[in-house]
C-alpha cells in the first residue's frame, strides 16, 4: 500500500486546501456513488431480518426488533450524518483526473500515517473503502453479531440497538459499489451530533444542488513541529494543463507563502497523456 495518500481537487480546491490548511468533508448522500452509504445499511437490513426470523429469546427479538427500526430511519433519511473526505492510493491516475478534474486540477498527497493521526484527534474514523461484495457482507454481518453480544458498557450510554445502528453507519460509510475499485479509495469519515453540526456545517453549491459539509483541520493544533512535517512532506502532482511548467511554478510558490511549512513540498507533473482543452 502507498505510504501517502492522494486528494484530486480543482484548482480553486487545491487553494483552499492550502491557504486554510483544511480540507472538506462531504455529506455522504452529496457524494458521486448513488449507492453511497444505502449500500451497507441495506445489507444490515437484510440480515437483521434474517436474525429476526431465527430468533428464539425474546430478549434478543426485543434488541432485533428494535435495531430494525433504527435501521429502517436510516435507510429512509436524508439527513445521513456522515460527513466523508476522500483519499487516493493513486497518485497520478487517468480516471481520478477525468472524474474530479475534468477542466485542469491536481492531486495533493499526504503522508497516511499523519492524516490517520489528524483524523482520530478530531474524531473522524480512518478506513480503507472495500468493493468486494462477499467482503461487504462478512463485515456487516460480523458487526451487527457484535453488537448482539456487546456488554452494555461498550455502548457509551446509548441503547444498544442506537449503538449499533452508529456502528453500521460507520462500516457502510466504507463500502463502495465494486465498479469504483480503480480508485483505491480510503476515507475519513465523521458522524457528528447536532450540536456540532450547528458550529462546524457548511454549504456549497455544486450541479444545481445546495451541498452540506464540513472541515478538517490539517494541523497538529498542539504540535506545531508535526504540522511543519506534514506540509514538508506534501506532494502535488499538476494534472493535465496546457500550461504544465507554469502551472506547477505557481503551486510551488502557493506552497512556499500559504503552507505551515513555507516551503514547496514535492511539485511534480503527471504522466498522463489526456487533453481536455
Amino acid at each position: 500500500m502507498s505510504e501517502y495518500l492522494y486528494h484530486y481537487t480543482t484548482p480553486e480546491g487545491l487553494i483552499g486546501i492550502v491557504k486554510t490548511h483544511r480540507i472538506r468533508a462531504t455529506n455522504i448522500l452529496y457524494l458521486n456513488d448513488t449507492e453511497e452509504y444505502r449500500h451497507g445499511v441495506k445489507l444490515g437490513a437484510a440480515y437483521v431480518e434474517e436474525l429476526l426470523g431465527k430468533a428464539k429469546d425474546p430478549d434478543e427479538t426485543a434488541y432485533l426488533t428494535d435495531l430494525k427500526r433504527a435501521v429502517q430511519e436510516m435507510k429512509d433519511s436524508y439527513e445521513a450524518p456522515g460527513y466523508v473526505s476522500s483519499f487516493s492510493e493513486k497518485e497520478d491516475d487517468l480516471s481520478q483526473w477525468r472524474a474530479y478534474c475534468s477542466a485542469g486540477g491536481f492531486a495533493i498527497g499526504f503522508r497516511k500515517d499523519l492524516l490517520k493521526e489528524l483524523a482520530y484527534k478530531q474524531l473522524y474514523a480512518f478506513e480503507r473503502c472495500s468493493y468486494d461484495p462477499s467482503l461487504q457482507d462478512r463485515l456487516i454481518r460480523g458487526y451487527i453479531d457484535h453488537g448482539i453480544k456487546a456488554d452494555v458498557s461498550e455502548c457509551g450510554g446509548y441503547k444498544k440497538c442506537r449503538w449499533a445502528a452508529i456502528r453500521l453507519m460507520n462500516i457502510s460509510a466504507a463500502l463502495k459499489h465494486q465498479t469504483f475499485h480503480q480508485e483505491e479509495e480510503w476515507r475519513m469519515v465523521r458522524y457528528p451530533g447536532p450540536d456540532a453540526e450547528k458550529k462546524g456545517l457548511d454549504f456549497r453549491f455544486k450541479n444545481g444542488v445546495v451541498v452540506p459539509y464540513m472541515e478538517c483541520d490539517l494541523e497538529f493544533k498542539d504540535d506545531m513541529a508535526r504540522t511543519k512535517t506534514m506540509w514538508e512532506s506534501v506532494r502535488v502532482t499538476v494534472g493535465p494543463t496546457p500550461t504544465r511548467e507554469v502551472s506547477k511554478a505557481s503551486v510551488e510558490k502557493l506552497l512556499r507563502l500559504r503552507s505551515p511549512a513555507g516551503g514547496p513540498g514535492t511539485v511534480t507533473l503527471t504522466s498522463v497523456p489526456y487533453k481536455y482543452w
